[in-house]
């Protein structure tokens, strides 16, 4: 069945999305409405209401109607990252009007999807990677590679309300694309867990874990100007319960950088590279991965797939036996933002956030802007598209 005629609806005043004027756009173009009710009902409507705002207006109790998230990101995020955000209503509709149609075309050809179902990309492509769980949620192993995932969008400061921020990315589809070779975890491998003590440094976590496996540590005496931008080190100094867990390449990471202590590890009996896991999850011969298509909303399709590899280890829900994959490739992800951040701060301007995604947010004054877009692409991370 083919998907229905799409549309997107970014009100005046998304707080009152009942009665908020705004601007929507189809295939046939764009125009001003007066409220929600003057849309036509042949179209399913994707709308700037973000997810509490939609709930409370029972919003879904109309069946044409979605909130702003078929991504894992919100619509003002999108529009944000592109540099559209002090653009007119109607620019910035029509752009998110084609990134929306882009990836309904893939949600349809790579998944059968119709329109009708709520829900985000991210969402869909989990279904898809399936469950392996051998383990209650309660085990320890669970627990750990669960404290060993956090961290996955950290927030360190607030933007100074003089400058404004910014949103530089790794490029999605090749940075996903190099994940695939990462050794993870296999999903049926057998763990083992060993006590340990006293000091480690990179050589010895190697030696004692190997590939695919977590360490039980604490950390301290680390250069105060890296907490800013590690998370882990600002949370071991500040939290009355610290996060204790780490993925081998994490905790060589630390132990390079400060005093690590190790108390145990847990090591899998296998390991496979991330490409692996997902051919066999695709094996029904939908594309996962877009290999060829290097654009915006492509970005985006890697981005939720991503995601959707991460969005395993919440403590409130049962264990899919993936929490230890998703918690490696999370480290990944986290080390090389963090590299990124530490460089921003080096060069005087401030990391608002970093870490999943290729994201890294700086608070920056305007007058920078040219400048710290040509560091950031010399690192390899993309600017927005406008607003320069």
């Amino acid at each position: 069945m083919a998907i229905p005629a799409l549309g997107v609806v970014i009100l005046d005043d998304k707080r009152y999305p009942a009665t908020s004027a705004g601007y929507a756009v189809t295939a046939e173009g764009g125009r001003r409405i007066n409220r929600l009710s003057d849309l036509a009902s042949g179209v399913v409507w994707y709308t700037s209401v973000g997810y509490t705002e939609f709930k409370r207006g029972q919003l879904y109790k109309q069946s044409n109607l979605r909130g702003d998230q078929l991504l894992r990101c919100s619509m003002s995020s999108i529009i944000h990252e592109i540099g559209l955000e002090y653009a007119p209503i109607p620019e910035q509709a029509e752009a998110v009007f084609k990134v929306f149609q882009e990836i309904a075309g893939y949600l349809e050809t790579n998944l059968g999807w119709n329109g009708k179902v709520f829900g985000r990309l991210d969402w869909y492509l989990n279904n898809f990677l399936g469950i392996a769980a051998r383990q209650a949620a309660g085990s320890p192993l669970i627990t750990a590679a669960r404290n060993a995932h956090e961290y996955m969008t950290p927030a360190m400061v607030q933007s100074n309300p003089d400058a404004t921020s910014r949103t530089y990315i790794a490029p999605r589809i090749p940075y996903l694309q190099a994940l695939m070779t990462l050794p993870v975890p296999h999903l049926r491998a057998d763990w083992t867990y060993q006590p340990l003590s006293g000091q480690a440094d990179s050589n010895r976590l190697v030696a004692e874990g190997g590939l695919g496996s977590f360490f039980e540590v604490s950390i301290s005496d680390i250069d105060p100007d890296l907490a800013v931008v590690a998370p882990f080190a600002a949370r071991q100094s500040t939290d009355s319960d610290p996060r204790v867990w780490c993925a081998l390449p994490e905790a060589m990471f630390y132990a390079d950088r400060s005093n690590l202590v190790v108390r145990g590890v847990w090591r899998p009996s296998r390991v496979e590279s991330l490409g692996e896991q997902l051919t066999a999850a695709s094996a029904n011969g939908m594309k996962l991965v877009p290999d060829c298509d290097f654009s915006y909303s492509a970005g985006l399709i890697a981005e939720s797939l991503l995601y959707a590899i991460l969005g395993t280890t919440s403590g409130d829900k049962p264990a899919t036996g993936r929490e230890p994959v998703a918690a490696y490739v999370a480290a990944h992800d986290r080390l090389m933002m963090i590299r990124h951040a530490q460089k921003v701060y080096d060069a005087g301007y401030t990391p608002m956030s970093s870490a999943c995604g290729g994201r890294l947010v700086v608070s920056l004054p305007a007058m920078a802007i040219a400048d710290l877009d040509s560091l950031c692409q010399e690192m390899g991370l993309e600017a927005p598209m406008t607003g320069s």
